[in-house]
């Protein structure tokens, strides 16, 4: 049960038997038998990593060296966290100091934190089942939040919940960019520093990132899945990865659903006379599925699960890990990653309009609270947009973190190489956001000029007519077709 979480509190809890329990301070961690455990402690600081870390610019770096080379700055200083946001990986790192403790994660919230304070009483972890199954709260679902639940829209999005707020009234999410100090309850956000470059300079720190990200992860572990598809984040990553005997690269066909993604990774992968893994998996077992269930709160039931079924019959017990291109879009022009039909993001209202969920109380409050210290943030990078950090916080955490949550159950780890947050900001400084898109495409047909004018996600005729109606039509009117 509870495959590769964690549980973190001060407060007394009966820990399931199938993991491993460490302490920092008056905190006990529990954490799944899979999930690696790492620790440094010093006369100054004591270091807890919970998942893996890479440090691109030194692949054959362990999480232990990280962890020393962290401790060399006083947490929450500022050289501390340059060093920490150019870490990729799958992580939360528990961090303790002069009597100061703080929380937090790698850039894409992949290893999520959901976290709860009652009193002097801290509570952090993975799963929300597992907070609810070791202490003493009951899940309550506030009715603002059940309309949202019952939304078409929210069951278009495949469950994407806005905010830092979780289903119930009891937990927190750890959205990107935000650490935790335990000890005054409080959040903060994650300071950084960007590095103007010209587009040459830029593009060789891009390519010299993703490859050491790569690289790190072949050297970690036994056997990497790399998926290909029709995007442009697969490919940037394919065209900037080492060639090396343990990638396997795959495509999983549900059907005919990804005929257009099998059609272009075939020739992506012939162009480079790499070997293409075509894996058709089965429909979910009865067994499987009772299983599955038993370890959310809240279980979907995708066909994207067929694909981790697959993954748990055939890696369970190895040392694998599957390449995702999930925070590929932050290095690209995003703001058509949700509602196309939208055109200006030049106040909270205009956000909660994005969405397209029923307005309640609950929606305007969680944008007004994220609205509120934005703007001091955004000065720190010259071309980062509300809706660019939008797309980072509000979308990315709860939305892609759910999937590699839901791989967990098969054993088989996650990584995605462009979760940089230091990446990210440094490619947003550096290019306006009509340039990003280009400056990306400009980087894959350098690193492989073989396949210029193979398409990226070309769009069914349906799709294509379906954009101009809806670009025609005012807003609200889409708002209702969407939504209701």
């Amino acid at each position: 049960m509870f495959t590769n979480q964690y549980f973190i509190s001060n407060a007394s809890f009966s820990p399931p038997s199938d993991g491993n329990l460490t302490k920092i301070g008056g905190y006990t961690i529990w954490a799944h038998r899979n999930l690696e455990i790492t620790e440094l402690l010093t006369n100054q600081n004591h270091l807890i990593l919970l998942g893996f870390a890479f440090d691109s610019k030194f692949p054959e770096k362990s999480n232990q060296q990280i962890l020393q080379d962290l401790a060399e700055n006083p947490i929450s200083s500022l050289e501390f966290f340059n060093y920490f946001n150019r870490l990729t990986g799958r992580f939360v790192l528990i961090a303790k100091q002069n009597g100061k403790t703080i929380v937090l994660n790698d850039a894409a919230a992949q290893r999520q934190i959901f976290y709860h304070f009652e009193e002097s009483f801290f509570y952090a972890t993975s799963s929300p089942k597992l907070f609810y199954d070791l202490s003493y709260f009951e899940l309550k679902i506030p009715t603002e939040k059940q309309e949202i639940l019952n939304s078409k829209r929210f069951k278009l999005l495949e469950e994407w919940f806005p905010g830092d707020q979780y289903l119930d009234e009891n937990l927190k999410r750890l959205l990107p960019n935000f650490y935790l100090k335990t000890e005054t309850n409080s959040l903060h956000r994650i300071p950084f520093s960007v590095q103007s470059m010209g587009t040459n300079e830029l593009k060789k720190y891009v390519k010299e990132q993703i490859y050491g990200a790569m690289e790190a992860c072949t050297l970690r572990f036994d056997k990497t899945l790399l998926g290909v598809t029709g995007g442009g984040d697969s490919r940037l990553i394919f065209s900037c990865t080492p060639h090396e005997e343990s990638i396997e690269y795959f495509l999983f066909k549900r059907e005919s659903e990804n005929n257009t993604d099998l059609k272009i990774a075939r020739e992506l992968t012939e162009k480079k006379k790499i070997n293409l893994s075509i894996i058709q998996p089965k429909k979910n077992s009865e067994a499987f599925l009772e299983l599955y269930k038993m370890q959310f709160l809240k279980p979907r039931i995708l066909s994207k699960l067929r694909n981790i079924e697959w993954l748990k019959e055939n890696y369970e017990s190895k040392n694998a890990v599957v390449v995702m291109g999930y925070a590929g879009e932050m290095l690209r022009n995003s703001t058509n990653s949700i509602n196309p039909y939208h055109k200006t993001f030049q106040n909270k209202e205009s956000f909660i309009d994005y969405l397209h969920y029923p307005r309640s109380s609950y929606l305007e409050n969680s944008i007004n609270n994220w609205w509120e210290d934005l703007h001091e943030y955004l000065q720190s990078c010259k071309n980062l947009l509300p809706l660019d950090l939008f797309h980072w916080e509000q979308h990315m955490a709860p939305y892609c973190a759910q999937y590699a949550f839901e791989q967990d159950f098969s054993m088989v780890e996650t990584f995605c190489p462009l979760s940089n947050r230091q990446l990210i900001l440094n490619i947003i400084h550096n290019t306006k956001t009509e340039e990003r898109n280009n400056f990306i495409l400009q980087i894959i047909d350098e690193k492989c000029p073989e396949w210029k004018g193979i398409p990226y996600n070309p769009k069914s005729n349906l799709k294509k007519l379906k954009d101009k109606i809806f670009n025609i039509l005012p807003l609200k009117v889409v708002n209702q077709i969407i939504n209701r």
